[in-house]
């Protein structure tokens, strides 16, 4: 007889690539983590605020990144696609994560 307290997460897992490279991430990518200097020519100086980062999912960088930015700012909409790869194939299964943890 199956567990009544047991939740069948599979449609989760299924959405989740079982080859993602593992890789070392900041954990916490958003604009106010980067410095730039602002020269004629501005570029980036520093990344700040490593507590989050770890050895995780390729994906997660990018899921995490666009997790703490509202979706119409110019950070998500312009730059974040410039500088990390969409996994837009793990967006539901991460909104059920966040939903979950926050």
């Amino acid at each position: 007889m199956p567990d009544p307290y047991c939740v069948n997460f599979d449609w989760i897992r299924y959405q989740l690539p079982d080859d993602a490279a593992i890789k070392f991430t900041h954990g916490d990518l958003h604009r106010s983590n980067i410095i730039v200097k602002l020269t004629p020519q501005p570029h980036v100086v520093g990344i700040i605020d490593w507590e989050q980062s770890g050895w995780l999912p390729e994906y997660w960088e990018e899921r995490k990144a666009l997790f703490t930015t509202f979706q119409w700012e110019e950070w998500a909409s312009t730059y974040l696609p410039k500088i990390l790869q969409s996994y837009k194939n793990t967006e539901e299964a991460w909104g059920f994560f966040t939903q979950g943890v926050f």
